[in-house]
């Protein structure tokens, strides 16, 4: 006669599949990341960047993340020393995808179409342009002002999967933009 209650190893062994389960679901989740030296990796996207000069990570800084898990940011860049109370470089990964019927270059231009970046400040129109053969749309927006934080740039990389990898950078000048901008020429992905 066979019983329907589950024995000891057999809720031991259930519990273990759902533990096993809930921790695949999680960690598909993570982000994976790395710094070896000057070397950013993140695994999820595929993205390997170089950081720039007088630029770093900081290791102390816990960043806020989107508390539905749709966003992450996977590195956040302050100046040595630091000047400013939020990053000069933010990279997000937005994972939830874009409607199927958006291009991916449709999806790029609506994300940054929605941004407000305050008033007074001025910005340019997005512009489609290429940084180490990779395509991405980008606007500037700017408001001179002694915040150390006057001149800023949205960047958007458009992946075929629909998803999006947003760059915010801000620099107190509009050559040390340019020189966080031309940071972007050792970007690289291994997979898009």
């Amino acid at each position: 006669m066979t019983s329907s209650r589950l024995t000891m190893p057999g809720l031991v062994r259930s519990l273990l599949v759902w533990f096993f389960v809930v921790l695949t679901a999680a960690g598909t989740a993570q982000m994976r990341s790395s710094l070896n030296g000057t070397t950013f990796r993140n695994e999820n996207v595929g993205l390997t960047y170089t950081l720039p000069r007088g630029f770093a990570p900081d290791p102390k800084q816990q960043i806020p993340q989107d508390p539905h898990g749709r966003e992450f940011i996977i590195l956040a860049l302050w100046d040595i020393p630091r000047r400013t109370p939020v990053p000069r470089v933010t990279f997000l990964y937005e994972t939830r995808e874009a409607p199927a019927w958006f291009t991916p270059d449709e999806a790029a231009l609506r994300y940054l179409r929605s941004m407000e970046p305050g008033q007074d400040y001025k910005m340019s129109e997005p512009k489609k342009v290429s940084i180490a053969g990779n395509m991405m749309w980008r606007l500037d927006y700017w408001y001179p002002d002694d915040s150390g934080q006057s001149y800023n740039s949205a960047i958007v990389i458009p992946f075929k999967d629909r998803r999006l990898l947003f760059i915010q950078m801000n620099a107190p000048t509009q050559s040390k933009l340019d020189f966080l901008i031309d940071s972007l020429r050792e970007l690289h992905f291994d997979k898009k």
